[in-house]
């Protein structure tokens, strides 16, 4: 829980724990199955296949964090929410070239059907 902002805590440790009870529920829902079809070492060997496709995948698109303050790291993911306000604004079918825009204090406006970035 400390690795979120005040503001989001509550959210955040909701979620997380939504999400780890669900999956709990998947290998509960599917382990006795897939043990009768592939034997336990067979379910076992195709968890661990998962478990390592999340971590290389978390290794790749995830941020090093080690010895960063907690002001460094929202730092690093306040960026990546700027550029991701670009790119789903683009994504919106809008025609601007957003490459040339400053990154500071970017905001996205619901428009009708349309998202605008607002500067």
């Amino acid at each position: 829980a400390e690795i979120y902002p005040t503001e989001y805590r509550g959210k955040c440790v909701a979620q997380s724990t939504a999400i780890f009870w669900f999956s709990n529920f998947l290998v509960s829902l599917t382990f006795l199955s897939m043990a009768r079809w592939l034997g336990n070492h067979g379910v076992f060997f195709f968890y661990t296949v998962i478990v390592i496709l999340s971590e290389v995948w978390f290794y790749i698109n995830m941020p090093e964090t080690a010895g960063k303050s907690f002001h460094e790291i929202q730092a690093m993911f306040a960026l990546s929410e700027q550029q991701h306000a670009l790119a789903a604004a683009a994504a919106a079918g809008s025609k601007t070239n957003y490459g040339s825009l400053p990154t500071d204090d970017i905001q996205l406006s619901k428009d009708g059907d349309r998202v605008v970035v607002v500067v």
